[in-house]
């Protein structure tokens, strides 16, 4: 651990007592570890303001929570949505994405004649499934009819 010099240690001690900060602008001013701080700051008998860490995840949260409490959209904080989250176009938005996704999928899968259900094997010729999937789906359409009877 390299020691302060005794001009950085001045300038460490006067920052403190001035409270100029948290330990962390502390440090970066002095050109030491926020710790070096927090330790002479609990010899000086000095209590500095609490670092303020804040994840990512932990700002998105922040965000969707202060919308929500505020009645805002949480996807674009504008409109107030009726009932929900989320406004009625930030919901069908998303809908509508997934739907082009799954679409776009289909039809990529049908041109390559590759199975659209599982992607791993050939599709029988002028069907756009495999046999294995074909099969599965026949044996689930007739439990479903059976079970509504």
């Amino acid at each position: 651990m390299a020691r302060l010099s005794r001009y950085k240690l001045a300038h460490l001690h006067q920052l403190i007592v001035e409270r100029k900060g948290n330990a962390a602008t502390i440090a970066r001013a002095v050109g030491c570890a926020p710790s070096t701080v927090t330790r002479h700051a609990l010899l000086l008998g000095v209590a500095l303001p609490r670092m303020q860490v804040q994840s990512r995840q932990g700002a998105i949260m922040a965000r969707y929570y202060r919308l929500k409490a505020e009645g805002l959209c949480v996807s674009c904080a504008k409109v107030a949505p009726a009932k929900g989250v989320k406004c009625r176009k930030c919901r069908l938005g998303k809908v509508q994405h997934r739907r082009n996704v799954v679409a776009s999928r289909y039809y990529r899968l049908k041109e390559a004649g590759t199975c659209v259900s599982c992607a791993k094997v050939p599709a029988i010729d002028g069907q756009v499934r495999c046999t294995d999937c074909a099969a599965y789906q026949r044996a689930s359409l007739r439990n479903t009819r059976c079970s509504s009877d």
